[in-house]
């Protein structure tokens, strides 16, 4: 079964209109803020709350309408699958209850309001209008790096989160990352019944054709249609959109040739045939080449036929040569839409988009591209100096934990000139020992980053806590 974001609004409909959650008893709905085809989150009277709600009406007293229907009940059930996952659970927003209301036609849940912005929302204020600085790009950069940690998080618990976009990513005001819009999860309880799965994707950030034409054959979906959305979402990010722009002269010149994208039209008439409100969100090639805007998953496939086209010594290529040929063309054309401070992107975007046989295969590979090692005078730093890493030298625990440090990990302690570990990065190291591990306070520095030390150090007086308290903390940091 397959169910596609159109962005048909629903409106203020739901204003005014009284639920009960269990913690919270009556709760009234404000305004909407989001709407989305047939669902919208409302705002209500008590402030941590926000209530998703499924418009249940088809214009028939005995009978709801079966898409909203059954994204809530798959809603419902993954959160309540989150909740049962230790590792999950602080990445989504707590779970407060839901429920139908019969007699009104509609389904609800509520969930803890997150305080912050989605991340288009987050780039879209920090690109607007002018140049992008150098601190913004670093943390656009962890930002980025974490928000993949956080996937690859879902992907170690065998959930493919399948419509990953800007907008279902919340950044917090303290920076953190949270994933909202649970729906489209396809979970371990789905395998074996994936026929019964309701694919729900946005086709921009989708290989509709694979992925639609796997859930009808029973094949489970995997983590590559994760990825390839990453790419897109990265993209769209710093560009603002989510489709590739191509040259006036460049599409005529695949228009000329119809041999190129003719396939492919013919795919996508076919699934118009299985979906037909397909047919307005997922134009044909032809269309897409006309309107110079071609879609991720097009543009590999078009890319391909083009240079078999014009690269007179194609043929005489190995395979092997062609495949880095094809995908270093890709990358370039890619850069050529991206602002300068963020070009870098140009290969990851390439490396998760291309064609799945030639696709990385685990966000792992993704994260290894965009990390940005410590240096090697910050290693040197912290290997003689960090008080840290010598208590887990003495423990026989500190080989390989530095090796997986970024830039944002770190931090100089003006003072000393000596470099200090997040608290975030000790925590992980240690694991779950972290909670055994005390820490006092030493200082506060003039931009609020708290510094500790060991509690077997000299604290001043200051009362111990546990290390693990620090894990969510980017404001912490261990000498």
């Amino acid at each position: 079964m397959a169910n596609f974001d159109s962005s048909r609004a629903l409106g203020e409909r739901y204003t005014g209109r009284q639920i009960q959650l269990a913690k919270f008893g009556t709760v009234v709905l404000g305004s909407a803020l989001r709407v989305a085809s047939e669902t919208a989150v409302y705002l209500t009277d008590h402030p941590e709350v926000v209530v998703k709600v499924f418009d249940l009406d088809c214009g028939l007293d005995d009978e709801f309408s079966y898409g909203p229907f059954v994204e809530y009940q798959l809603e419902v059930a993954n959160f309540e699958e989150i909740q049962s996952l230790n590792s999950l659970r602080p990445l989504v927003p707590a779970f407060y209850g839901s429920d139908i209301v019969y007699e009104q036609r509609f389904a609800y849940v509520g969930m803890e309001f997150l305080d912050g912005q989605d991340l288009q929302e987050w780039c879209d204020a920090a690109l607007k209008g002018s140049d992008v600085g150098s601190d913004w790009v670093e943390d656009f950069h962890r930002t980025v790096f974490e928000t993949f940690e956080t996937l690859e998080r879902f992907h170690q618990n065998r959930i493919v989160v399948i419509d990953f976009k800007p907008e279902n990513v919340i950044r917090l005001s303290d920076g953190r990352i949270r994933f909202v819009d649970m729906g489209a999860f396809f979970t371990p309880r789905h395998l074996g019944k994936t026929k019964e799965y309701l694919y729900s994707a946005t086709p921009d950030y989708a290989e509709l054709m694979i992925d639609s034409s796997n859930v009808e054959s029973g094949v489970p979906l995997t983590e590559a249609s994760d990825i390839f959305a990453a790419g897109v979402a990265m993209f769209e990010m710093v560009t603002g959109q989510s489709r590739l722009t191509i040259a006036p002269e460049t599409a005529d010149a695949v228009l000329d040739d119809a041999g190129i994208f003719l396939f492919r039209d013919s795919q996508i008439k076919d699934v118009w045939k299985l979906y037909p409100h397909l047919e307005a969100v997922l134009p044909l090639v032809e269309t897409q080449l006309k309107e110079r805007s071609l879609l991720f998953s097009e543009f590999w496939h078009v890319l391909k036929g083009y240079l078999a086209d014009e690269v007179a010594a194609w043929e005489s290529l190995s395979p092997e040569e062609r495949d880095a040929a094809f995908v270093s063309t890709g990358e370039t054309f890619i850069k050529e839409h991206l602002p300068e401070p963020l070009s870098w992107l140009a290969k990851p975007i390439a490396q998760a988009t291309t064609l799945r046989s030639l696709r990385i295969g685990s966000v792992a590979e993704l994260k290894a591209m965009i990390r940005e090692p410590v240096s090697a005078e910050m290693m040197a730093s912290l290997e003689s100096k960090n008080v840290f890493v010598q208590y887990l030298r003495d423990l026989g625990q500190l080989d390989g934990k530095l090796s997986h440090l970024n830039r944002w990990d770190v931090r100089l302690h003006e003072e000393t000139g000596a470099w200090a570990l997040s608290g975030q990065a000790c925590c992980h190291c240690l694991a779950s020992e972290a909670a055994f591990t005390s820490v006092v306070s030493a200082e506060t520095d003039f931009e609020g980053h708290t510094f500790f030390h060991l509690s077997a150090d000299d604290g001043g007086g200051e009362t111990p806590k546990s290390l693990v308290e620090l894990q969510d903390s980017r404001t912490s940091w261990i000498l």
